[in-house]
């Protein structure tokens, strides 16, 4: 089965995930222009997850496991490669691809800001404790809901720390996947649940802070690995012996349910 046949199929299923776009051609096509993350076991495709930029935020969503393949741990290797991108992709975090040299910071004799660093802060929303476990695992504060002018102090909301823009962007976002959810007929699913929700953000100031896991093991040449190494999209062959390769103090069973992840 292709991946945009899988990815399709997952969509179908999991009510929580924004609804499939077409049959799986549009979802093979939309791959094409979607900053994402997959990881294979034998070629098949087993967790996907992709990174939207909403203007001064970049919200890691969708993210699925396939059903045989959780309760191993997956969903923690996938949220720490999404990290990885994020540092890594200056066009996500709409970071110069050139020499960012900074005149007035050399007059004073200052230091320019570190242009390899992300600017962006990594948010994501879930209401699965499997999901939240690793996204807190990762390095993820929750963000507990308050008052705040953007929503003229009338209620508490959690998105009210994101950046002015951000929050207009996701209003525009959630509006949009709201009309493509009543075409899905899965609105009064996701009404019911909407309260359940709880965003959690990964702050750019604190990435100096964060300790990737180890990597999974890579083949020594080939294309595979020069995508590997670009930190691009592609972790092959994770199989059913996914602790031996990671850090051997984290019980990701433990932590993984066989809930579905958001």
């Amino acid at each position: 089965i292709g991946t945009g046949a899988w990815l399709h199929q997952m969509l179908v299923e999991n009510l929580d995930l924004r609804p499939p776009r077409g049959d799986f051609e549009g979802e093979e096509k939309r791959l094409l222009r979607t900053a994402h993350l997959l990881i294979y076991d034998a070629g098949d495709s087993v967790g996907y997850c992709e990174l939207k930029r909403l203007s001064h935020s970049i919200e890691l969503c969708t993210v699925v496991i396939d059903p045989q393949h959780r309760g191993q741990g997956l969903s923690h290797q996938l949220v720490h490669l999404a990290i990885d991108r994020w540092r890594q992709d200056p066009i996500l975090d709409g970071r110069s691809l050139g020499m960012n040299v900074n005149l007035a910071a050399a007059v004073r004799g200052k230091e320019s800001e570190d242009e390899d660093e992300p600017r962006c802060d990594l948010i994501a929303f879930t209401r699965h404790p499997a999901m939240a476990a690793a996204l807190t695992r990762s390095g993820f504060k929750l963000v507990e809901a308050r008052r705040a002018w953007s929503r003229l102090w009338l209620w508490p909301s959690a998105t009210s720390c994101l950046p002015l823009s951000s929050q207009l962007m996701m209003g525009f976002d959630r509006l949009f996947r709201s009309i493509a959810c009543i075409r899905a007929k899965r609105m009064g699913y996701i009404l019911r649940h909407l309260s359940d929700y709880k965003l959690f953000r990964l702050e750019a100031k604190r990435i100096n802070e964060w300790v990737p896991l180890n990597k999974v093991v890579k083949e020594d040449d080939g294309p595979l690995s020069k995508m590997q190494d670009l930190g691009m999209f592609v972790v092959k062959d994770i199989g059913v012996d996914v602790e031996s390769k990671l850090d051997n103090d984290l019980n990701f069973k433990e932590w993984d349910t066989k809930d579905g992840e958001e």
